[in-house]
């Protein structure tokens, strides 16, 4: 019998339970996952909290494993699939589980370079990172700001950036400066005089910066003036044409115009790629 966590109603990590329960045999465009390592992010306990959606509800949005079924006539978004297969899984509802089944068209095959719990936690703050990129317009030679840089997402900016080909300075705790620089930013101190910080070292870099205002966590950026580039490591809050928080199915719509850029990319559907770099419309 498989095991998988639930939360029985909205709350704390008090309503999370460990229970039995019979997994769905996949159908067409489907496949089961024998979990190996599941993702755990913020989000995982943070929509339980908010009371959203209907309960007793999956735990877990991203996994690793092995496939050990497949529906008929199914390929996953990477192409033919066995069973046998290692592969990875994102968006997924539930997969807090020894057992999962899940839509194919949100399962890849696993990068043999990367164990399975490396795998479980690369898509969901990965294809955040590169939303950001894509949506903002960095190209080769600018110069980005990344608040909370040494995060999951400002992390998977900073790797990102540096295969673009842009330079990041990237905010975070004297302590986590080190993390930062491992990945190739250059980190700057919080506190007073941030404004000042980053546009010397924005001059130093002889970069054009381009304006977009954010907020990451519970601290915001609206300090900074419209002339300095602001990055984020959390797509929580856009104030220009960054889509807004999708349902786990769809793309939502975005913060201004109602719908998502012609050729947009939903951060938490991983199989839909920008055909081109072009901006967003401006609001």
């Amino acid at each position: 019998m498989a095991h998988h966590w639930i939360a029985t109603r909205p709350g704390g990590l008090d309503v999370f339970s460990f229970e039995e329960y019979v997994v769905p045999a996949p159908q067409h465009g489907e496949v089961t996952i024998a979990v190996r390592a599941a993702g755990m992010n913020p989000a995982d306990a943070k929509h339980v909290a908010s009371g959203a959606g209907d309960f007793p509800r999956g735990i877990g949005y991203e996994v690793a494993g092995v496939v050990s079924a497949v529906g008929p006539d199914t390929e996953i978004a990477s192409g033919a699939v066995a069973v046998g297969d290692e592969v990875l899984a994102f968006r997924v509802s539930g997969g807090w589980a020894t057992d999962v089944t899940v839509p194919a068209a949100d399962v890849f095959a696993k990068p043999p370079s990367l164990s399975f719990g490396e795998a479980a936690n690369l898509l969901l703050a990965g294809t955040t990172a590169a939303e950001m990129l894509h949506v903002t317009g960095v190209g080769p030679g600018d110069t980005i700001l990344v608040h909370g840089a040494s995060g999951a997402v400002g992390v998977s900016v900073l790797q990102q950036a540096a295969l673009i080909g842009a330079q990041v300075v990237g905010t975070a705790s004297p302590a986590s400066h080190d993390v930062v620089a491992r990945f190739g930013g250059v980190p700057v101190a919080y506190g007073p005089g941030l404004e000042q910080r980053v546009r010397e070292l924005a001059r130093t870099r002889r970069s054009t910066c381009r304006s977009r205002w954010s907020r990451t966590g519970g601290g915001s950026s609206r300090s900074l003036p419209p002339t300095v580039p602001v990055g984020t490591g959390s797509p929580t809050s856009p104030a220009r044409c960054l889509p807004a928080r999708p349902s786990a199915r769809r793309c939502g719509p975005t913060s201004c115009s109602g719908r998502p850029p012609a050729g947009s990319w939903c951060p938490w559907r991983a199989r839909t790629p920008w055909p081109t770099r072009s901006r967003p419309p401006s609001c």
